[in-house]
């Protein structure tokens, strides 16, 4: 039993200890006693020789004495500055005792060194106040789970003083199911890491729960066993609030947002199906004049899809060049930044193109900026076509009154004329040559006059003939054959196909005049001869005339005055250009369209589209200047 005592003994480096018999000898001493007497203590030896300052608390036997003394180590590296440091010490005797309880023949002497207790118990109490500070709680259990030390904040957090938690059970602020789950987790970290950091619940005096933030440290003795558990708490409740708080926002702003995003969508569908709808040209470029965004029309229009269009040039789309068109309204506007307006020829079609600036605000400036172009382009092929002929119905109206007012205030005189002329010559001698050639070219240019008076009066005749069903090739013919000596005699090579035409409702007189004036202009414009091509072809609401020859052609800039009365590019004498004028106005009486296209030396066509069925006029009508429906 002694041997196992010496071995607690040495096992002790906080105090020196010192066994003696009760005589003194010495029976054992640790290191730490030798350290602290600074002497050498040998086994065997007295006690009073070794540390005669113990002697007054031996000589009381059995009972526990202590007391101070002051001594002066022997040791060499006790000195300071060559003198011998003083070193305070108290020492304390005690009688060894055995399970019985009975005082043996032993003494133990404890030796401490008062300056190293006392500033121990200085660092024991600035720690403790430290910790009370500390504004986290902090705890120190035992491995029991029996509180050992709690500071001020813990004690405060939970609604206790500190003296109501010292030496209680952890779960006095614990609930036990979390105590367990605790355990699991802390002891299965701990095992491995030392430390633990988690969310934990704990409970105040009146049962609130309090969410804590918990960080868990094992300590562990020289041996690796576990001697006690730090744990160290932040009350998190108010950060659970604000992150419930921000949680119940973040659900909110996820609902608003999905909300927004929804009606955005929407939005966008319906002006996607608007965008869509739009039987125009609508599209968008940007500042690269790519575009960026384009309608169903203007995809089709072009026999592509949307896909192959939107990120193209628009330029290469609607011009194939490689820089923009001359004249892009798109490039005007991020010029200008104000609306723009052009008309150009795309696919043998007249388009009108509006451009429209898009400008948008951004997020670090209030100011709106040029973000694009929208572009709106309609096709007015049609619409111009209609306009040009209801301009051309109205001045043919007007120049008909106009003809109609002199022709019968020129018939009268060219009557008298004529009628002087032939009293005139029955008055004059039959050998007088010279007076009967001039009273002859009187005569022939009042026929003259009079043709062109009757002309005049069939340009401007209201639609008061009757129709009936005609057959254009029967009139084609006839006409071919008043025309067949000049054919011949010019060497003209006539070609007709007509054999499919169904018959139409007209005035064959009309229709016939039509046919000659337009064959025999034909005819004039080919002097040296050609070929004369005369064809036609059903179409689902009419026919199609084409009458064509390889003359002199027309020059451009005149083409578009054709059907105007009196213009003519005949020579002075040859024409009173009133042949396609007269056509222009019996076509429209018919409700159908005559158009010219010509190429300068290399022929004209002329084009005439009737109705079929009960389309023209009745007799007696004057809606002769209704155009064609579109």
């Amino acid at each position: 039993m002694l041997c196992q005592a010496m071995q607690v003994i040495n096992a002790i480096d906080t105090a020196g200890l010192i066994v003696t018999e009760n005589d003194g000898v010495i029976v054992h001493a640790n290191e730490r006693a030798r350290e602290l007497l600074g002497r050498d203590v040998p086994t065997g030896s007295c006690i009073h020789r070794v540390c005669p300052e113990v002697s007054d608390i031996l000589a009381s036997s059995g009972l526990e004495r202590a007391c101070e003394f002051t001594i002066f180590p022997q040791g060499p590296d006790d000195t300071t500055d060559g003198a011998p440091s003083a070193r305070h010490l108290r020492v304390s005797s005690r009688p060894l005792c055995l399970h019985d309880g009975v005082p043996r023949d032993y003494v133990m002497l404890t030796f401490e060194d008062i300056a190293v207790q006392s500033t121990l118990a200085e660092r024991i109490k600035f720690l403790s106040s430290v910790l009370d500070r500390a504004a986290g709680g902090i705890t120190i259990i035992d491995p029991d789970l029996r509180i050992v030390y709690v500071n001020q904040a813990q004690a405060n957090m939970h609604q206790y003083s500190v003296g109501e938690l010292v030496g209680k059970s952890i779960d006095v602020f614990c609930d036990p199911d979390e105590i367990h789950r605790l355990q699991e987790s802390i002891f299965a970290t701990g095992e491995h890491e030392g430390i633990w950091t988690g969310e934990a619940v704990n409970y105040a005096k009146d049962g609130t729960a309090i969410p804590v933030l918990l960080s868990v440290s094992m300590l562990r003795d020289a041996v690796g066993k576990l001697s006690a558990i730090v744990g160290v708490t932040k009350d998190i409740h108010k950060y659970k609030e604000l992150e419930q708080d921000m949680r119940s926002y973040s659900d909110n702003l996820a609902r608003l947002v999905s909300l927004r995003t929804r009606e955005l969508e929407s939005s966008r569908d319906e002006l996607e199906t608007m965008f869509d709808a739009v039987s125009d040209f609508m599209f968008v470029v940007d500042d690269s004049y790519c575009i960026t965004r384009a309608n169903r029309f203007t995809a089709s229009f072009f026999h592509r899809k949307r896909r192959e269009i939107v990120g193209r040039k628009c330029y290469s789309l609607w011009g194939d060049g490689i820089e923009p068109c001359r004249g892009c309204p798109a490039h005007k506007v991020f010029g200008s930044g104000t609306t723009s307006f052009a008309s150009r020829i795309v696919k043998e079609e007249r388009v009108h193109v509006w451009a429209y600036p898009m400008r948008s605000v951004s997020q670090v400036a209030d100011t709106p900026t040029l973000s694009g172009v929208l572009c709106y382009g309609k096709i007015m092929t049609a619409e111009l076509a209609m306009e040009e002929r209801i301009q051309q119905a109205e001045k043919m109206a007007s120049l008909g009154q106009l003809s109609a007012g002199l022709a019968h205030e020129l018939r009268n005189p060219l009557g008298i004329i004529l009628a002087a002329n032939c009293a005139v010559k029955t008055r004059v001698r039959s050998d007088d040559n010279e007076v009967h050639k001039a009273l002859d070219t009187i005569e022939r240019n009042v026929d003259r006059a009079t043709g062109i008076v009757a002309n005049l009066l069939d340009f401007s005749r209201k639609g008061t003939t009757s129709v009936a069903t005609a057959s254009i090739a029967d009139l084609v013919g006839q006409v071919l054959t008043l025309e067949e000596d000049l054919l011949r005699r010019q060497r003209i090579a006539v070609s007709v196909d007509l054999d499919c035409l169904p018959p139409v409702t007209a005035n064959s007189d009309g229709m016939r005049q039509v046919l000659f004036n337009v064959i025999h202009n034909a005819v004039q414009a080919m002097p040296d001869g050609g070929r004369l091509t005369i064809s036609g072809r059903a179409a689902p609401s009419g026919i199609r005339l084409t009458i064509a020859d390889t003359g002199i052609g027309i020059d451009p800039g005149e083409l578009p005055r054709v059907f105007d009365p009196f213009f003519t590019t005949k020579a002075p004498g040859q024409g009173t250009g009133l042949g396609l004028a007269i056509c222009y106005r019996e076509i429209e009486r018919h409700r159908g369209s005559i158009s010219m296209s010509s190429r300068p030396g290399q022929g004209s066509e002329v084009t005439i589209e009737l109705p079929l069925g009960n389309s023209a006029a009745s007799p007696g009508s004057d809606d002769w200047r209704q155009t064609p429906s579109e």
